[in-house]
């Protein structure tokens, strides 16, 4: 079962290096965050109270934005491609080099 997961992760061209980080440290991560939380009682403003903290959760906050934009621009940036591709004329020699 495993086996087949990481087959079509690999075909949806996932890397398997974060997936297992995701595993080992997903949950001691989970463990500390509930603990952070019960000490807190439940205050979410705990992690943004201390300025180290605030500044890693907005470095967190901005590497995320940074993917999402990356892959909303994906599409486009291949259709300019692909735009430009059909205004380059063919040559003789055009089949050689692809």
């Amino acid at each position: 079962m495993i086996g087949v997961i990481g087959y079509i992760l690999l075909r949806l061209d996932f890397h398997p290096a974060p997936i297992l980080l995701g595993f080992v440290l997903g949950p001691r991560f989970e463990e500390n965050f509930r603990r952070s939380l019960l000490i807190s009682r439940g205050d979410l403003t705990t992690f943004v109270q201390r300025p180290i903290s605030a500044f890693f959760l907005a470095i967190c906050v901005l590497l995320i934005a940074a993917q999402i934009y990356v892959w909303l621009r994906k599409p486009k940036i291949l259709a300019e491609e692909k735009a430009i591709e059909a205004q380059v004329p063919t040559t003789p020699y055009s089949e050689l080099a692809g």
